[in-house]
């Protein structure tokens, strides 16, 4: 399923379009416009922090965004921040890299 589809259908809401735009808008600043796939480093604490909500809703969130294919969440352990992948939709609603 196309991730602008799912934005458009309202099967983001609330908690769950606040992490994703978050996400984005730090993948904006952090990466090179013409990848596929953004890889960042956003501790769930500091999101949490950064969007007053409980890690438990942050990390629900995020399994959810798996789920839709819009991040995937890389575990990277001992005691490191987890690597999140954002997906490169563009404009038109096609990907750009085809499947994840």
């Amino acid at each position: 399923m196309n991730p602008l589809t799912i934005i458009k259908d309202n099967k983001i809401r609330g908690n769950l379009a606040l992490v994703y735009l978050r996400l984005c808008l730090r993948a904006a600043k952090t990466c090179d416009k013409n990848r596929s796939m953004y890889c960042i480093v956003y501790p769930q604490k500091e999101l949490c922090d950064e969007l007053s909500l409980s890690v438990n809703t942050v990390a629900a969130a995020i399994n959810r965004l798996e789920r839709l294919g819009l991040v995937i969440n890389e575990r990277v352990g001992g005691g490191k921040p987890n690597l999140l992948y954002i997906r490169n939709v563009d404009s038109t609603g096609g990907d750009n890299n085809g499947s994840i």
